[in-house]
């Protein structure tokens, strides 16, 4: 009969139920248990428990904040792969670290299932919390599920070894292991998910802490349930049927060796997955920027803290004469004119040593040089870009050209008109339809007509109406009135009473234009 059909039979899943056979409550511990436990390999059990629930916590973080479902399956699977092979490797550590253990044989069908429960609580635990809030709740049915997995892993570990048949278990032991095993990976589960938001700790300080007690959660349920164990024979007796058999020290290293391992690369993997995706979406950032750069109608230029630019968009070429290769790597004052040209480094020098802004994030008119040597006027609105190394400036530019052209002309035609209307015989003038008829334009002649300057007329401090003689004021704005309403022009004459008094007769000829 094989070890592995003992444990089965020892569980009472051979032959039905028997509970004595796994309970012992009259058995006493034997002196001779604790004394048997090598220190070192102890200390070991510990360190991989803590190193791995460091690891699958830090995965389970990774899982949290990935963007893709198969990103955070990924690190999901590695973070259960790490922490079910953590519980599993500090178990038969510990175990190794027994001498009736250590220095016996274990069912290898046995010990390749017993890492089933652990690596499907952790599965299911890490994979409740990559959800957007982690409550109580969760936390208690994810604590719940490590407890229950940890000692299932344990206690079905334990009955691959050899001598599964001479062991029993004390129950208030074995309850109080469990309970340990669930209450810690609870305190371990909320310190990595719930207390970072109260004590503000960064992800690294908080793996840490949270693994530090999740690897005790892990040992402290192995040891609490190794106090639980009891022999039917004393230690020494089976000690006696295996004398001379070294402990399996070097077994414990390899144990602990593969599953470091396989934590260690689940993390590479991750990270590397991750980096690449970072980079491909950089990659795309940087398409969509030059694409917006390619397609902007101004030009936009790039330069670092020296002065030297950096980029060169299209239509900066058009704007400046220049090529993009024929610029980038040289100083930007090639494109300025005396004095900007000369001054311009200074500038830059004097912002960095001092922080002075004066035009960062402000736009102003400034004059700007082409290939050929002309000088054009342009908009620069400059903008301060922080980058790791050292800051960047964008100049975003307008040429002006065309607009101050426009406003030559504009002005010129303005002075054409003026000329025009001041020698014009009479008065021109433009009024609202309105019964005061407010003026928004009156020549210059109106002082010689009525005494009142055309700056009276347009501040309003005398209506066009209160000069119209008395007798013909009823009168012509009814005339005015009818002939705009019909849309046709009109002549009309009345007099006026000038501000020294004098009444004068007057023509006025007009039509409505039907625009305010």
């Amino acid at each position: 009969m094989t070890a592995a059909f003992d444990a089965l039979r020892w569980l009472g899943m051979a032959g039905g139920p028997r509970l004595e056979a796994f309970f012992a409550a009259g058995l006493p511990s034997d002196p001779l248990l604790w004394r048997d436990h090598d220190p070192w390999l102890v200390a070991l059990s510990v360190l991989v428990s803590i190193g791995t629930s460091a690891i699958a916590l830090h995965l389970a973080g990774l899982a949290k904040a990935a963007k893709s479902r198969g990103m955070r399956q990924l690190a999901l699977g590695s973070g259960a792969l790490a922490l079910g092979s953590g519980v599993w490797a500090m178990h038969y550590v510990g175990m190794l670290a027994f001498a009736v253990c250590g220095q016996a044989s274990f069912d290898p069908l046995v010990t390749a299932l017993s890492v089933l429960p652990s690596l499907a609580a952790s599965w299911v635990a890490l994979r409740l919390l990559v959800r957007e809030r982690v409550g109580p709740g969760v936390l208690l049915f994810g604590g719940v599920l490590m407890g229950a997995g940890i000692g299932a892993m344990h206690y079905l570990g334990m009955s691959a070894s050899v001598w599964a048949p001479m062991m029993r278990y004390d129950p208030a032991m074995f309850a109080l292991s469990i309970v340990v095993a669930v209450l810690l990976a609870m305190l371990a589960l909320w310190v990595r998910f719930g207390l970072r938001r109260h004590l503000h700790l960064g992800a690294g300080a908080t793996t840490l802490l949270a693994g530090g007690v999740m690897g005790l959660a892990i040992a402290g349920m192995h040891y609490t349930g190794m106090a639980a164990l009891r022999f039917v024979q004393p230690i020494a007796l089976l000690e006696a049927q295996q004398a001379g058999r070294p402990l399996q020290a070097t077994l414990a290293l390899v144990i602990v060796v593969v599953t470091v391992g396989l934590g260690l690369l689940g993390i590479a993997v991750n990270v590397s997955l991750r980096y690449r995706r970072m980079f491909h979406d950089i990659q795309r950032s940087e398409s969509r920027l030059r694409a917006v750069t390619a397609t902007a109608v101004d030009g936009i230029v790039v330069i670092d803290g020296r002065g030297i630019i950096l980029s060169f968009n299209p239509a900066a070429e058009r704007m400046f004469g220049w090529r993009a290769d024929e610029v980038i790597g040289r100083n930007v004052h090639m494109l300025m004119p005396e004095p900007h040209r000369s001054a311009h480094d200074g500038y830059l020098r004097r912002h960095l040593q001092t922080g002075h802004t004066a035009v960062i994030g402000t736009g102003r008119e400034v004059e700007a040089r082409r290939r050929d040597g002309t000088v054009f006027p342009m908009r620069l609105a400059v903008g301060r870009i922080e980058h790791p190394d050292e800051p960047l400036f964008v100049g975003f530019l307008v040429d002006l050209s065309e607009r101050k052209a426009l406003e030559r002309e504009r002005q010129q035609d303005q002075a054409q008109l003026q000329s025009l209307v001041a020698n014009l015989p009479g008065i021109a003038f433009r009024s609202l339809n309105q019964e005061d008829r407010p003026m928004l334009f009156i020549s210059d002649a109106v002082e010689a007509l009525t005494g009142w300057r055309e700056a009276d007329f347009i501040a309003g401090r005398i209506s066009f109406t209160e000069v119209v003689h008395p007798e013909d004021g009823r009168r012509v704005p009814g005339e005015i009135a009818q002939a705009v309403g019909a849309g046709r022009p009109y002549q009309i004459e009345y007099r006026i009473r000038t501000r020294a008094g004098e009444v004068r007769w007057i023509s006025e000829n007009g039509r409505g234009c039907g625009c305010g």
